[in-house]
């Protein structure tokens, strides 16, 4: 069922429009994302009090989910041609680890922002220990070696190996029967999933708490809880659209072996979650807004101009 992708194996053919209509909104989603995800970044990157702790956090993030968006229509092109012309050549290793390991930084990184928020609300007295340019870069160092230390095995073929799947028409990871290899799968998604939903509990309890016992709120403590809430709200959604894919791959990988269309509609799943992630920061964020806005004005007085 699988072959080397040095040579051109032939893929089993799915139905054509139902490829289509999900070639289609795939790469709709991919595309929005992408806009959406570089609007973000350059409105954060013009207001200058927004340039340091969790703020540099939220563009390394937007940023490497506008490069996995790009990577996912490079993804669902390959996958259509592939079934349009029933075999193609791709270099998997290439393609599926850069892919697995954008996703587990992306996934670690969303921890160190969930870690961040932890400490401006419950740790105040310390925020100004993580929230430096040094310190978050620390954080993201980090971020990086665990993905390594979760993808790097695969690339050299010691616990499983990226080939061409005939049965999807795309690369996929083949796992070896080893122990560790869920450990490091869930190490991919799992983990992070289960950290930053525990780390963001704590805070909702705290901000409940806070209302409930009426304690007296300064400025800057109200946007750091607006902040947190953003995320929490950004967090539920990045669950329901990057878990399912990672937990049917890890737990049930002879679901997606005899199901195509549903591990295409899985990962197109994971694309909608980079529309999300800047949707949700603007609609719930004031200060993200306001810079949009701005952002929005300055382009439509650049190209106003330009016409007039």
């Amino acid at each position: 069922m699988v072959n080397n992708s040095s040579s051109a194996p032939v893929v089993i053919s799915l139905d054509t429009d139902a490829l289509l209509w999900w070639y289609s909104v795939s790469s709709a989603v991919s595309g929005i994302g992408v806009l959406a995800a570089l609007l973000l970044i350059c409105a954060i990157l013009r207001q200058q009090h927004l340039r340091e702790g969790a703020h540099l956090l939220v563009i390394g993030l937007l940023s490497l989910e506008t490069v996995l968006a790009l990577s996912s229509f490079l993804f669902t092109t390959t996958v259509f041609i592939a079934q349009l012309q029933h075999y193609v050549a791709v270099p998997c290793v290439l393609v599926q680890f850069s892919r697995h390991l954008l996703f587990t930084i992306i996934h670690w990184i969303s921890v160190a922002l969930a870690i961040n928020r932890f400490v401006a609300i419950l740790l105040p007295h310390r925020y100004s220990h993580i929230s430096s340019r040094r310190a978050t870069a620390s954080l993201v160092t980090v971020c990086c070696i665990i993905a390594g230390v979760a993808t790097f095995p695969f690339v050299k073929g010691i616990l499983g190996y990226y080939a061409f799947s005939t049965v999807v028409g795309a690369c996929v990871l083949i796992q070896y029967p080893h122990p560790v290899v869920p450990f490091l799968l869930s190490l991919s998604a799992i983990v992070p999933f289960c950290l930053q939903g525990a780390l963001y509990l704590c805070v909702i309890a705290n901000i409940l708490r806070s209302w409930q016992t009426h304690v007296l709120e300064t400025a800057a403590r109200s946007r750091q809880r607006t902040i947190a809430v953003m995320l929490m709200g950004s967090f539920v959604w990045y669950v329901a659209c990057y878990s399912p894919l990672p937990i049917v791959i890890t737990y049930f990988p002879s679901v997606w072996r005899s199901q195509p269309l549903l591990f295409f509609w899985l990962n197109s799943l994971m694309h909608l979650g980079s529309v999300g992630t800047p949707a949700i920061y603007i609609l719930l964020s004031g200060e993200y807004r306001r810079a949009v806005f701005e952002t929005l004005r300055a382009v439509l007085r650049t190209v106003c101009g330009e016409w007039m």
